[in-house]
C-alpha cells in the first residue's frame, strides 16, 4: 500500500512514526530501507511530536 501512495504521490523525505510495536517491525524497518524513505520515531511519551495529534 505505501508503494503506491509513493507512486501517486512521490517519494517523502522520512515517514514520521510512534514506538508502537506496529513501527518497530523488521518488516516495515527493511521496506523503509530499500524504498529509499527513512524513518523518524517519535521520542517515548511525546505524542505531541505526532503532526496530526
Amino acid at each position: 500500500m505505501l508503494n503506491q501512495i509513493i507512486a501517486w504521490r512521490g517519494k517523502p523525505l522520512a515517514i514520521r512514526v510512534e514506538n508502537g510495536p506496529e513501527y518497530v517491525s523488521a518488516r516495515l524497518q527493511n521496506w523503509a530501507e530499500n524504498a529509499g524513505p527513512g524513518l523518524i520515531y517519535i521520542q517515548p511519551g511525546k505524542p505531541q511530536q505526532n503532526a496530526y495529534v
